[in-house]
């Protein structure tokens, strides 16, 4: 895997960029209800999904700098496609910041207090853990389970969701989270060394603990997100499990049968372990 790959995949990046202003700011926001009160319970609960992810992407996107000073020397495709993963992050953080907005002033439905995410909690998650390695290889490891967490819930919520803009803006946030997960995949296999098992089993603790402060930052919405895509709240849960599996199951045959790669798969099927690590 060289420069062609990473080439291709800056190329990608390049023909699927969008711009904010085509999403269909203009339809009419109708949340589900039959009264008042319902509908303005949609709308607090959408509220606060739309800003938990808003802040748990913004903690996120701090660790983009953290992959440009490891990887400046590497192959101009790969600076390329670094370069693109941020120019997405920042329009995600913009289509969401104006989705906020928007649904708050949606149906004239005054709210007295607007809901807050405590942002403190989110932004930790871009930060190493106190103690925790903060080489590439993490760095890149832990930016897979964002990206995965991000996409998760992204996708979910626009295949619930009956209101347009809501449906044009997570899916188009979530391809491109796809994309990201795509080019950190490449990049995590080029530089993890899968012959020295102690140093897979470390990476896969490093997995293991990044998703446990994810889901404990998401732990107060999860709720909200379970409203918004009529799930429950370890449906949620599971769900960023199964979506964190998939990715790192793709990083070769030791993040597939190692003892500690298999907790990260089993997690979403062991009511103990969703316990554990919420």
């Amino acid at each position: 895997m060289g420069s062609q790959r990473f080439s291709e995949r800056a190329e990608e990046a390049r023909r699927a960029q969008w711009r904010l202003n085509d999403l269909p700011w203009d339809e009419r926001i109708r949340l589900a209800g039959d009264s008042r009160r319902e509908r303005l319970l949609a709308k607090l609960d959408l509220l606060g999904a739309c800003e938990a992810l808003y802040h748990l992407k913004l903690g996120a996107r701090s660790r983009a700098g953290t992959l440009y000073f490891h990887t400046w020397k590497q192959d101009d495709p790969i600076i390329e496609c670094l370069e693109w993963l941020d120019t997405d992050e920042l329009r995600h953080l913009r289509t969401l910041r104006r989705l906020i907005q928007t649904v708050h002033s949606s149906e004239q439905e005054d709210i007295e207090a607007k809901p807050h995410a405590d942002p403190t909690r989110m932004w930790r998650v871009g930060r190493n853990p106190r103690g925790g390695p903060s080489s590439l290889e993490a760095e890149e490891l832990r930016a897979l389970v964002d990206e995965a967490t991000t996409r998760c819930l992204l996708s979910t919520i626009s295949r619930q969701s009956r209101v347009p803009i809501v449906r044009a803006a997570f899916s188009s946030c979530a391809r491109d989270d796809g994309r990201h997960i795509a080019f950190l995949s490449d990049l995590a296999k080029l530089s993890l060394n899968h012959d020295d098992t102690m140093h897979v089993v470390r990476m896969q603790g490093v997995v293991l603990r990044h998703i446990a402060r994810i889901q404990s930052s998401l732990r107060p919405y999860f709720r909200v997100f379970a409203a918004v895509t009529d799930a429950t709240i370890d449906n949620v849960a599971s769900e960023v499990f199964r979506a964190v599996s998939a990715v790192v199951a793709d990083l070769g045959t030791p993040w597939v049968r190692y003892p500690t790669a298999r907790v990260i798969h089993e997690a979403d099927r062991s009511p103990w372990m969703l316990w554990l690590l919420r």
